[in-house]
């Protein structure tokens, strides 16, 4: 996490952009998938008016929110059932503006909001509007820290990407915006410092007297300080298009929108300062996933590579052999579409998330997909059923299964049944499998992937709410009928052939259908 983006939308609930943002290559992108590229490596910063938070978001907002790592706001503490809303859909944290004054402490009067609605901490976060003072007065750094301290976790863990319940404070970040000219700059970075790099509250600025790439690498390093301002895909510096106007936010949010007055700072280099080498040509160390997890191959990247994925979207990397940037699939077709850039733990090497396109996809020279060999387990049985779905071979069982819908349901009824019954520890996992690979079947014919499945099961660990989760009476009668027809007919629906290929990756799915049940 770098540069938190922050991006302004008018009452119709469409970015405000412009050349200043986009650059020349997105110019012609749509808006929302210019925002998520700006989104990409870092959170970003859906400003958004009043009456557009509290509607439900739109269901091309609802995929961004999924897409990218969003922060929604600002809302006012009696708006809290729309941010409940907008976390529902998929928002990873709600910008609440600070309350106004109040007799009880801040740390009460922002815990009592968020319990009357049920918001938990790690999905919170706070604008706290530095006062704009003639002169500066004593003591007022001192009473600031005091009171952002007290919003924080009691301890840190040591791992800032570590946001649990058990290790954040009534909420899980601040949103800091200094006026300008403020003379406490420094001593405030100073004392937030500690506690930010104890990862105790991650804490954004806005407003510093001074914002560049360099500073932000600075600030990043050790203290993991983040700046928050507007960003661009490219180097718009020199371009004579006006900024793109302020958006109309919450009242108690002036702050917040003043920051958009600012010049916008190229993405690209800001992530780059965030990385350390100690290469001598500076290259960063750049591992490339699926977004299934995975890995495809290890490449390298710098400043000038970064900045052209980002303004593109897809994987685009330095070639040390050509001393150029390499787009991948420019010459071989077999291109990415960029999904996300992860900074790791020590801060010394990358990680693109992305999806592999091509005929066959395929990252390696040798055209596979992967240069560590063929994919195992669940991701090979993707393959290998993707592959039977465009030509399979003379009498092939999976080729039954694509062609009648029929059979494959009453396998995935069947198999369903055989997990539920089983008890020892081998069966249950012999059971999974088979229920697996009739699942993945299904996927496949309907052109879904295990990026598609994920991507779910991460919307849902999003969710607020839950439903009670009982079971449904018309399903299991419809499921009991398919079973009792099966044994009116005195044998089972479907032969085993097919299924029994799978055996061997048993135990690993029977550990992923533990992992899914932990999630739901």
């Amino acid at each position: 996490m770098v540069l938190a983006v922050l991006v302004g939308f008018d009452a119709a609930g469409e970015p405000l952009l412009g050349p200043r943002i986009t650059g020349n290559e997105a110019a012609n992108a749509p808006g929302l998938e210019v925002v998520r590229r700006l989104g990409l490596a870092s959170p970003v910063i859906l400003c958004l008016p009043p009456a557009v938070l509290a509607a439900p978001p739109t269901e091309a907002i609802s995929e961004l929110l999924c897409e990218a790592s969003c922060i929604v706001g600002p809302f006012r503490l009696e708006n809290a059932d729309d941010a409940r809303a907008w976390l529902d859909a998929g928002a990873k944290q709600a910008l609440f503006v600070q309350p106004d004054s109040s007799e009880q402490p801040l740390a009460s009067t922002v815990k009592d909001a968020a319990a009357q609605v049920g918001i938990p901490g790690e999905r919170l976060m706070l604008l706290v509007s530095v006062p704009l003072e003639p002169a500066h007065p004593p003591g007022l750094v001192d009473r600031l820290v005091a009171d952002i301290t007290s919003l924080a976790a009691p301890n840190g863990v040591g791992c800032y990407e570590c946001c649990k319940p058990e290790t954040v404070g009534i909420v899980s970040g601040i949103l800091l915006v200094m006026p300008r000219g403020f003379h406490g700059e420094g001593e405030l970075l100073n004392k937030l410092g500690p506690l930010a790099a104890s990862d105790r509250l991650q804490v954004f600025l806005g407003g510093l007297a001074s914002q560049s790439a360099a500073s932000i690498g600075q600030l990043h390093q050790p203290y993991m300080l983040h700046v928050v301002g507007t960003a661009s895909l490219a180097d718009t510096r020199h371009f004579p298009h006006p900024l793109p106007p302020p958006p109309a936010l919450a009242q108690g949010a002036a702050a917040l929108g003043a920051l958009f007055a600012d010049p916008p700072l190229e993405l690209g280099p800001c992530i780059a300062a965030c990385v350390r080498t100690d290469r001598s040509d500076g290259l960063f160390p750049t591992l490339v996933v699926e977004a299934d997890g995975a890995a495809l191959g290890l490449v390298y990247s710098s400043a000038a590579s970064i900045g052209a994925a980002l303004s593109c979207g897809r994987g685009v990397y330095w070639s040390r052999s050509r001393q150029a940037l390499w787009r991948k699939g420019d010459t071989s077709g077999a291109w990415q579409t960029l999904r996300r850039i992860r900074l790791d733990c020590d801060g010394d090497a990358l990680a693109f998330t992305v999806t592999q396109h091509g005929n066959p996809p395929a990252f390696c020279h040798k055209s596979t997909l992967s240069c560590w060999g063929a994919p195992t387990g669940l991701q090979h049985l993707q393959v290998i059923l993707r592959q039977r779905k465009a030509s399979a071979p003379p009498g092939s069982y999976t080729k039954r299964l694509f062609d009648d819908a029929n059979l494959l349901r009453n396998k995935l009824v069947e198999e369903a049944q055989e997990l539920a019954e089983a008890t020892e520890p081998d069966h249950v996992a012999a059971e999974a499998a088979d229920l697996f690979f009739f699942a993945m079947t299904r996927c496949v014919a309907a052109g879904v992937g295990l990026a598609d499945v994920q991507s779910h099961l991460d919307r849902r660990a999003l969710k607020l709410g839950r439903r009670p989760g009982n079971a449904k009476a018309d399903r299991i009668a419809a499921g009991d009928a398919i079973l009792k027809a099966k044994t009116s007919e005195g044998g089972q629906v479907g032969g085993r052939s097919a299924k029994q290929q799978w055996m061997p990756i048993a135990a690993m799915l029977a550990a992923l259908v533990v992992v899914v049940a932990s999630r739901r």
